[in-house]
């Protein structure tokens, strides 16, 4: 069994940034309406969940249940891309970096309603 390295996981980070900037624009020129309105309701439920959670407003489970809904909302968009290998190879992203224990480096507040007009409105 191999021991992920340091520069593994902050590949694995380039690579989903990647993937997920691809599931982005071909949500954007091939989801439908519903798909969309589906979206920015996820999109509406993040944000509120990250203002719980950076209020300190959950315990261990709460905060567990936050990032797999984040998983959730961008295994969506990678669906609603239409690209089978691309929703593969995003969640191949997501299991190497959980499994060697990390999670997504901090980037600031952005608010998932913020990026949601490009992805639905194009």
């Amino acid at each position: 069994m191999r021991i992920p390295t340091e520069q593994f996981v902050r590949d694995r980070f380039v690579v989903r940034e990647a993937l997920e900037c691809q599931s982005a624009r071909l949500f954007a020129e091939r989801a439908t309406l519903e798909q969309k309105h589906e979206l920015r309701l996820m999109a509406e439920q993040m944000d509120t969940l990250f203002s719980r959670l950076a209020a300190g407003n959950g315990d261990a489970d709460f905060t567990f249940a936050v990032h797999g809904y984040h998983f959730q909302l961008h295994m969506r968009i990678a669906e609603y891309s239409g690209c089978v290998e691309l929703q593969r190879a995003l969640l191949f992203c997501f299991v190497a970096v959980a499994a060697a224990g990390q999670s997504a480096p901090a980037r600031g507040p952005v608010a998932n309603t913020q990026i949601e007009p490009a992805l639905l409105y194009g």
